[in-house]
């Protein structure tokens, strides 16, 4: 599934908190808003988890630990009837992203809202211009699956922003893809410049 394991351990001990869930057919790390398939690698218990990750004794008394099985509130597997395919924001082809405090964020356009996911978990997924998003709804509950293909290679839930982060983020997304029209605009108006000048030639 070409995940990159030693990134999600970066990001685990950037957030102090390092999961990990039993799985019908294989287990997965959990971060703390990130699930990850773990794939063929031989049934594992949280401590076998940490070496692989590289966890030193001092990091791991500054990490909460878990070991659980799956939630039931999320759906894992690769088909899901009532999934919907969703776009990120897009910034001349590029997933777009922005600084917020000290997060990356992604927007991500959902069924009734925009909403933004921490961009960081994309880091672990080799080759994002290989990635789809799907948004999957348990009641209430959101949640979105990354997969590769025909295979679920994440799921990560959306961040957790008040209403007045949320309208100032909608605002600077907003200011942003104008400017990016602006550019485009500029450098069509440059193109067609060009051209007249060599017409004329």
């Amino acid at each position: 599934m070409k995940i990159k394991l030693k990134t999600v351990a970066q990001i685990c001990k950037k957030e102090g908190y390092l999961g990990l869930c039993d799985g019908n057919d294989q287990q997965w790390v959990n971060t703390n808003n990130a699930f990850y398939p773990l794939g063929n690698l031989p049934k594992l218990d949280i401590n076998n988890l940490a070496t692989i990750f590289d966890f030193t004794e001092k990091q791991l008394e500054s990490t909460i630990t878990k070991h659980f099985s799956l939630p039931e509130e999320f759906n894992f597997s690769d088909v899901c009837k009532n999934e919907k395919f969703v776009y990120p924001a897009q910034d001349f082809g590029d997933i777009l992203t922005i600084n917020f405090g000290e997060e990356r964020l992604m927007p991500v356009t959902a069924t009734e809202e925009l909403v933004f996911l921490n961009a960081d978990y994309l880091k672990p997924l080799a080759k994002l211009d290989e990635l789809d998003f799907y948004e999957r709804r348990m009641g209430t509950i959101r949640y979105f699956v990354v997969k590769r293909g025909l295979f679920v290679v994440a799921v990560i839930l959306p961040e957790h922003m008040l209403p007045d982060q949320i309208k100032l983020l909608e605002e600077l997304l907003e200011q942003m893809t104008e400017e990016k029209r602006a550019a485009e605009n500029l450098a069509t108006e440059n193109t067609y410049n060009s051209n007249q000048l060599t017409l004329v030639k």
